[in-house]
């Protein structure tokens, strides 16, 4: 097991420090990181980020935009083109959490995945949670309008609707999939369901927004929610008649040969 991690997405986090500390504790692994990288930096200091030793692309967030305040944005908000032309000439990878109340059903988001594509053709892109497809409205939606360009890749973090997950197998194909955990936040117990379009996390945990609580009996037989997670996307998987190399692909090897893409392309930067 190897991973690709990153820090904590924290508005006036210290963010250097956090990648530092990613690159430090990765020597001598086959593991890596993903820098956090707030919209303010220029390109020089972006540059060195990207050159720490075991980092291999980026993370980034609204939320690291020290001005944000919520509410909708553009990607370009929070990931400017002079930093997105730093990881086009590098080739470096770039996990994309998309914006917006509307998801991929949003046209807005769409565009601009598309635009990204045109202009950074040597991105790696993945776009994080299957573009937070947690249910089925936001997947048919925006899913169709980017199935035919094979270098929008996406990753499952977060996503436990055997639907989506049939529907991305379907629409993009299990090479364009990476399994993703979506840590440390699926360490909570429990399972996900769902109320027509709506999702439902039913956790034990005792949080304030935890209002569909169950019965002690029940709760008690809660797992890791990542372990819902991954028997989600293997059953689906299984389910669709392919076989055990492609549980292996999906849930290591596509994300494996492309770290190791990357990983080559860094030698130059």
């Amino acid at each position: 097991m190897d991973f690709l991690c990153f820090g904590s997405p924290r508005t006036h986090g210290l963010h250097q420090a956090s990648n530092a500390y990613l690159s430090e504790g990765l020597a001598g692994s086959e593991s890596y990181a993903l820098a956090l990288a707030p919209p303010t930096w220029d390109q020089e200091t972006l540059l060195a980020q990207l050159r720490l030793p075991h980092i291999l692309g980026v993370k980034p967030y609204e939320r690291l935009d020290p001005n944000w305040v919520g509410g909708d944005v553009s990607v370009f908000d929070f990931l400017p083109h002079h930093q997105l032309e730093v990881l086009n000439d590098l080739g470096a990878w770039l996990t994309l959490h998309i914006p917006r109340a509307d998801r991929l059903a949003d046209p807005a988001n769409i565009a601009e995945i598309l635009e990204i594509r045109e202009r950074y053709p040597e991105i790696v892109l993945v776009i994080a949670h299957l573009g937070r497809s947690y249910s089925g409205y936001h997947a048919r939606a925006g899913f169709a309008p980017l199935a035919d360009d094979p270098g929008i890749l996406f990753d499952t973090s977060a996503v436990l609707n055997p639907a989506v997950l049939a529907l991305a197998l379907d629409r993009f194909g299990p090479e364009r999939l990476l399994f993703a955990t979506d840590q440390p936040i699926f360490y909570m117990r429990g399972r996900r369901t769902w109320r027509g379009e709506a999702y439902v996390n039913l956790v034990s945990g005792d949080y304030s927004w935890n209002t569909d609580r169950q019965p002690p009996e029940v709760e008690a037989g809660y797992t890791l929610t990542v372990y819902e997670m991954m028997a989600a996307l293997g059953d689906t998987i299984h389910g669709l008649g392919y076989m055990e190399d492609t549980i292996e692909d999906v849930f290591w090897g596509n994300a494996r040969r492309l770290m190791d893409r990357v990983l080559a392309a860094k030698a130059g930067w």
